[in-house]
C-alpha cells in the first residue's frame, strides 16, 4: 500500500508530468496549466487515494484525464497515428535537408574518451543545446528513458506509444544527438 506525500509532488513529479503534458499538447502554457490542474485535482481527491497504485501512477492517470478533457473541449483528439506522423516529420526536419542527411551524421571517430566528457561543464552545455534541437514530441520520451531511467513499458503507457515506436524514437534522438555532438563538441576537442 502506497502513502501519498503531497509535499513531495512538485519536487518528484512536476518535471515528468510537464514533459508528458508538453508532448501531448505541444504548448508550454497548456502543459503548465494541465500540471497545475493535476496537482489541484489530486489534492482535492487525496482523501479518496487508497494507495493501491503508486503515487506517480495515480498522478499520471489524473494528468491523462486532464489531457483528454483538454482535447474534448477543443473538439479533437490526438491519435497515435497523428503522433507518429508528427514524429516522422519532426525527425525529417531535424536531420534532412531536401532529402539529404545534413553534415556528417554517421561520422565515425568518436573516441573512447567520450564517457569522460560527461562531467565536463562545457560538454554539459553543448549536450543541453543539442537536446534543445530534439523535436518536442521526442524529447520527453528520450528524457524519460535516459535521464529518469524509467522502464520501457512505463514510458509506453505514459506517452501512449507502442514498444516499437519507443525504440524508433530512441534511435532517432540518438542520431540527432550524435550529429549535433559530432559537430559541436567532438570536432572541437
Amino acid at each position: 500500500m502506497h502513502k501519498a506525500r503531497p509535499e513531495q509532488w512538485v519536487k518528484n513529479y512536476a518535471d515528468m508530468l510537464f514533459a508528458v503534458a508538453l508532448q501531448k499538447t505541444n504548448s508550454r502554457e497548456v502543459a503548465e496549466d494541465l500540471v497545475q490542474d493535476t496537482f489541484l485535482s489530486a489534492i482535492k481527491a487525496l482523501e479518496n487515494y487508497r494507495g493501491e497504485a503508486s503515487e506517480k501512477n495515480w498522478l499520471f492517470t489524473i494528468l491523462n484525464n486532464k489531457v483528454i478533457d483538454y482535447y474534448r473541449k477543443k473538439g479533437r483528439r490526438q491519435t497515435t497515428e497523428t503522433y507518429l506522423a508528427d514524429t516522422e516529420a519532426a525527425f525529417d526536419d531535424s536531420l534532412y535537408n531536401n532529402g539529404h542527411i545534413t553534415g556528417s551524421t554517421w561520422r565515425a571517430g568518436w573516441s573512447s574518451e567520450a564517457d569522460a566528457n560527461i562531467n565536463d561543464k562545457d560538454f554539459q552545455q553543448v549536450l543541453s543545446n543539442c537536446l534543445d534541437k530534439v523535436p518536442v514530441k521526442m524529447k520527453p520520451v528520450f528524457i524519460s528513458k535516459y535521464f529518469h531511467d524509467l522502464p520501457p513499458d512505463e514510458i509506453c503507457a505514459m506517452f501512449e506509444i507502442s514498444n516499437a515506436n519507443l525504440w524508433v524514437i530512441m534511435h532517432r534522438v540518438k542520431v540527432i544527438l550524435k550529429n549535433c555532438l559530432t559537430h559541436n563538441w567532438f570536432s572541437n576537442t
